[in-house]
């Protein structure tokens, strides 16, 4: 079996494999290959297909560099999981989101009103801090320093606990 793949810049964009996509008639692949094809191993076929390799400047396959992520990228994935914690706590008691929750803190009904209100100074609590810890961040990371995990930014972020009077209080 022979295989043929079509690289731009070391990123192969398509393979044809005989038997799939043409056959070998009389030593000429048919139907003929478009132009930029060349013939690869079997073994860098696989390698390429894996999704883990590109073709280097010698025409040989190596492993494609790990993604080191931006600190713009760092950042927008920590305001995503702060964004998703404090979702996640509205829904504990049945609210779509911290924004649905907010919503009720001028309700007519005193637990939806206390549970709002929670909720507009637990949101504004959390972003406070978290843009503080993400300006702090930056030139932290900039400096060569170890990016914190999602968990040391979590345990620094205001503990979200239902107060007396909701739904969701816990008596100590």
């Amino acid at each position: 079996m022979r295989y043929f793949a079509k690289f731009n810049n070391g990123e192969r964009e398509t393979s044809y494999v005989e038997g799939i996509h043409f056959n070998i008639i009389d030593g000429v692949p048919e139907p003929p290959l478009p132009e930029g094809f060349i013939e690869i191993t079997e073994e860098e076929q696989y390698l390429y297909a894996s999704g883990d390799y590109i073709r280097n400047a010698e025409g040989k396959p190596e492993r494609r560099p790990k993604h080191v992520p931006t600190i713009d990228e760092i950042i927008y994935k920590f305001t995503g999981l702060i964004q998703q914690r404090l979702d996640e706590f509205a829904r504990t008691l049945t609210y779509d989101n911290i924004l649905s929750a907010c919503t009720y803190s001028t309700s007519n009904v005193e637990m939806y009103r206390i549970e709002g209100q929670y909720c507009v100074v637990a949101r504004d609590a959390t972003w406070a801090k978290a843009y503080e810890l993400m300006e702090k961040l930056r030139p932290l990371i900039e400096a060569g320093g170890e990016t914190p995990t999602w968990e040391d930014i979590e345990e620094q972020l205001p503990p979200l606990v239902w107060p007396e009077g909701s739904r969701g209080y816990i008596s100590a």
